[in-house]
């Protein structure tokens, strides 16, 4: 079976190769994101759909076969979504169609991404693992 995202250009071709209640919530995801960084440059890197603030990465979302991945988050928006409840890892939060990551969490966490990159951080402060 081909891994998800190998050889797309695009985040609709990435979407498109979804199940159907996967390709909902990412799209959400999706337009969470755009809504809080409209000016956010949208394409795929390391496979997976990225978007990008002034050239710089801002945050990444991907799927797998038994949930969802935001990456690129912080330590303390980590400890948070630990708190709720969503498995978190090396600087991501992981959730499914069935749980989905809240709007008003991503948002947040949006916002500390576009804060941190205005000045001047260069990575996400993100810990080795996590269970």
């Amino acid at each position: 079976m081909k891994r998800v995202g190998a050889g797309v250009a695009t985040i609709e071709e990435y979407l498109a190769q979804l199940p159907v209640d996967q390709r909902r919530t990412l799209m959400a995801v999706r337009k969470t994101i755009r809504q809080v960084a409209p000016d956010a440059v949208e394409s795929i890197s390391y496979g997976i759909p990225t978007c990008k603030q002034d050239g710089r990465p801002l945050i990444y979302f991907s799927a797998a076969k038994e949930h969802l991945t935001v990456h690129a988050i912080d330590n303390d928006l980590l400890d948070e979504s630990a708190r709720r409840g969503f498995g978190t890892g090396r600087g991501s939060i992981r959730f499914t169609p069935e749980r989905p990551l809240p709007a008003t969490l991503l948002t947040r966490i949006v916002k500390a991404r576009l804060t941190r990159l205005r000045v001047g951080a260069t990575g996400y402060t993100g810990r080795s693992t996590r269970r």
